[in-house]
C-alpha cells in the first residue's frame, strides 16, 4: 500500500480516538457531569467512530 495513503489511515484511526475523548470532556464541560441525554448520544457518537476505526483497520 502507498505509504502516504497508510499514514492517513493511521492519522484518521487516531483522530477518530481523540474525537471520542473531546466528546467525553464536551459532555462533562458545564456542569461535571453527564446528563441522560448526553450520555444517549456519546453512545451513538462512539458507535458510528468505531464503525468508522473498524472500516479503517480493515483497509490498512
Amino acid at each position: 500500500m502507498n505509504n502516504y495513503i497508510q499514514a492517513q489511515i493511521t492519522n484518521m484511526i487516531t483522530l477518530t480516538r481523540t474525537f471520542d475523548q473531546a466528546c467525553d470532556l464536551a459532555a462533562m464541560q458545564d456542569d461535571g457531569m453527564k446528563s441522560r441525554e448526553e450520555t444517549k448520544m456519546l453512545k451513538k457518537l462512539h458507535a458510528a467512530s468505531e464503525k468508522f476505526r473498524k472500516e479503517l483497520e480493515s483497509i490498512k
